[in-house]
C-alpha cells in the first residue's frame, strides 16, 4: 500500500543527496530528480540547466518560494508552531 509519509521522506532524502552530489547546485539536483540520476549524469555540464528542463526547474523553485512564504513553513521548521 502507498505510504505518503514514506514517499515524502524518501523523496526529500533523495533530493538532499542530489544537492550534495551536484555541489549545492539545486537546479542540477532538480534535473537529476526529474530525469533520474543516470539520465542527468549523461547531460551534466556545470552551468545553466538545459532549456528542456528549465520550465520544470523554474516551477519547482517558484513552488519552494511560495511555500517558504506560507504559514505552513514555520510549522515544518518548528512543529510547536501551529498554522493560523
Amino acid at each position: 500500500p502507498y505510504n505518503p509519509d514514506f514517499a515524502l521522506r524518501a523523496g526529500a532524502r533523495l533530493l538532499s543527496r542530489l544537492i550534495q552530489r551536484y555541489d549545492g547546485d539545486v537546479e542540477w539536483a532538480l534535473v537529476a530528480y526529474q530525469r533520474g540520476v543516470g539520465g542527468a549524469a549523461k547531460i551534466y555540464v556545470p552551468g545553466p540547466v538545459p532549456e528542456g528542463h528549465r520550465s520544470y526547474v523554474d516551477r519547482v523553485l517558484r513552488l519552494r518560494e511560495d511555500f517558504a512564504q506560507s504559514r505552513w513553513a514555520a510549522r515544518c521548521i518548528d512543529p510547536a508552531v501551529a498554522p493560523n
